[in-house]
């Protein structure tokens, strides 16, 4: 029995030596996971148990259980806020898939010039999101908008593409497809390099 204690605690020894530095680097980033990204998680799920209102912090919370989620389940808004976020992610995400690998599948064939090629195609990713938001919405601004002036010819005068129902949200699927193409082209051409030419 005490042999068996002995062999256990050599055996805890032995680990933290091999593994405890490794943990210890990792232990500030579990913290900053628990307090910053897990705790609010938890906190936000409590508070949907609750009827409470932004405005009202002071006064006490009534708990309501699951009502919140029935409610929620039967408002339009929800229901065509799913609709838009799953027309959005179904056509950017299949159309930067297919561009993507057509993109990486010309590149991988290239004979000479991948690294400027692979530069030039990185660089919308690579641009800070708000800047690509406020590239976007003044080229597609009805009245100055680079977007209309050009296709001045075809279009039957000034037209909305951010201000318009039925133009919104593919106006902005476009956007999300050209910012994130390059990444699907990276991620693919690592891939189609890395298979054997044999």
């Amino acid at each position: 029995m005490a042999s068996e204690r002995i062999t256990n605690s050599s055996r805890i020894k032995t680990w933290l030596e091999n593994n405890g530095t490794g943990y210890m680097l990792l232990a500030p980033t579990l913290v900053f996971l628990l307090l910053f990204i897990i705790g609010p998680i938890i906190y936000s799920l409590v508070l949907s148990l609750y009827e409470w209102r932004l405005t009202e912090i002071a006064k006490p919370k009534s708990f309501v259980g699951l009502a919140n989620y029935a409610a929620l389940l039967k408002d339009n808004v929800f229901w065509q806020a799913m609709k838009n976020t799953m027309i959005f992610t179904i056509g950017s995400v299949g159309i930067e898939l297919i561009l993507g690998f057509l993109v990486a599948l010309l590149l991988w064939q290239l004979p000479r010039g991948k690294g400027l090629a692979n530069s030039i195609i990185l660089l919308p990713m690579i641009t800070a999101p708000v800047v690509v938001g406020l590239l976007w919405r003044y080229m597609l601004d009805p009245q100055f908008g680079i977007v209309n002036y050009a296709l001045r010819g075809i279009l039957p005068g000034e037209v909305a593409w951010l201000g318009d129902v039925r133009l919104a949200l593919p106006s902005v699927i476009l956007v999300d497809i050209w910012q994130m193409t390059p990444f699907v082209v990276l991620v693919l051409h690592a891939g189609l390099c890395s298979i054997s030419e044999e």
